[in-house]
């Protein structure tokens, strides 16, 4: 990192900037702004604004499923006629067919398919499939609430796995099976600049120390990787 057209030493800007890491990707190199509203449903896309000392950074959010756990009850009710596991599956082949066929329509207009954060709350989804968000990239990536949620594809993240840097997984039901921590692991380390890992609520009662320690690598000590459950987590054997 160097330092131009400023009067702080190298170094000075360095250590300023290192507590920025949602911050340094916008202002070095991503610029988002929210495709038209009428590709964007059933889901939606916000703006939130971040201040820090001189900068002044705005943030694209994108948000998809209910917008209450009143109303994804509701849900299940108006789909009372499937079982939870058919109304799960079809949910989560939706979201998928949403991302490729927005990402379609954004290559279209000539849209910019990086955005900041994606938020997928109160939603009945079993699983996250290969590829999730086809072409669309994000830096931040959260799944709050989705009580069906058993199931992370090993590539769940491939388009997009480089650029997170913090992934929030809260009240899900993810399986504890082998081959389902297996997968599940996969995805999570295959997230090559994550910073951030919260686990709350999750489902998962092991997490291995591979995904709580840094990985020795020279910009380690910038990665903060945190697990956090209602019950202790216990690390499983390397």
């Amino acid at each position: 990192m160097r330092a131009f057209n400023t009067k702080l030493k190298q170094k000075s800007l360095e250590d300023a900037l290192l507590g920025l890491s949602s911050l340094l990707h916008l202002t070095v190199s991503n610029v988002g702004r929210c495709p038209p509203e009428e590709l964007l449903r059933p889901c939606r896309c916000e703006y939130r604004s971040d201040n820090w000392q001189w900068i002044t950074a705005k943030f694209t959010r994108f948000v998809c499923g209910e917008e209450s756990e009143e109303d994804l009850r509701m849900q299940y009710v108006l789909n009372a006629n499937r079982t939870r596991e058919q109304f799960a599956f079809s949910s989560t082949r939706r979201l998928q067919i949403y991302f490729e066929r927005l990402s379609e329509n954004l290559g279209k207009l000539g849209w910019q398919k990086r955005f900041d954060e994606f938020v997928l709350q109160n939603s009945p989804i079993s699983e996250l499939p290969r590829n999730l968000f086809h072409d669309l990239t994000f830096y931040g990536v959260k799944f709050d609430n989705c009580p069906e949620l058993t199931a992370v594809h090993p590539q769940a993240f491939q388009a997009t796995e480089q650029f997170i840097e913090e992934l929030y997984i809260r009240r899900t039901r993810l399986g504890n099976e082998r081959w389902k921590l297996r997968d599940t692991f996969n995805a999570i380390t295959s997230l090559t600049n994550l910073r951030s890992l919260y686990l709350i609520e999750s489902g998962l009662q092991v997490v291995k120390k591979e995904i709580l320690e840094a990985k020795k690598e020279p910009n380690s000590n910038q990665k903060s990787l945190l697990s956090s459950s209602p019950s202790p987590t216990t690390p499983s054997a390397r």
